[in-house]
């Protein structure tokens, strides 16, 4: 999955394989709330079956976790509110999902500063940038960052080991 000029030369279309992926990691993910724990691309295989449609066949299915009912749906509406951008919804159904600050999960989940993350101007600077500019901030400035650090930390820490696993399977499919 992850060496496209292998996926190419297999004549395999990486577009197509990723479509069927992101659907079967959401199928579990939204509807049956039954989580393979171990997604990564060795687990993952491609072929093409006899009539030549491609399949991926998805293997090493010894751990699975139960995404309980009221999980699987915050997390659902989570998932749709930050993309429709309703604030108030992101709110309440990340709280259901017992976050602290769930426009810090919205932002790590989604790679693009959300809510109060905006606002607080979490995001857009990288290495050298970042290092230039820190040493340049006030002391209030530099407030925040440790404040933006802290509701990282704490939102990691907070999440239920169910949810983490949901996590890891999204970070397989926004690798592609």
């Amino acid at each position: 999955l992850v060496d496209t000029e292998k996926v190419k030369a297999a004549g395999h279309d990486g577009k197509e394989i990723m479509t069927k992926v992101i659907r079967i990691f959401s199928e579990q993910i939204f509807r049956t709330g039954t989580i393979h724990s171990d997604p990564h691309p060795g687990n993952i295989l491609v072929r093409k079956n006899k009539s030549g449609k491609l399949e991926v066949v998805v293997i090493d299915h010894g751990l699975y976790e139960r995404l309980p009912t009221q999980y699987r749906e915050a997390f659902a509406s989570f998932w749709h509110s930050v993309i429709i951008d309703d604030y108030e919804e992101v709110q309440r159904s990340g709280k259901l999902l017992g976050l602290n600050y769930p426009d810090m999960m919205a932002t790590l989940l989604f790679f693009k500063p959300y809510g109060k993350m905006k606002e607080m101007g979490f995001g857009g600077m990288h290495g050298e940038k970042r290092r230039k500019k820190f040493e340049d901030m006030t002391e209030e400035e530099k407030k925040k960052v440790e404040e933006i650090r802290h509701m990282g930390h704490d939102t990691l820490d907070s999440l239920p080991k169910e949810l983490a696993l949901v996590f890891r399977n999204i970070r397989l499919i926004q690798v592609k």
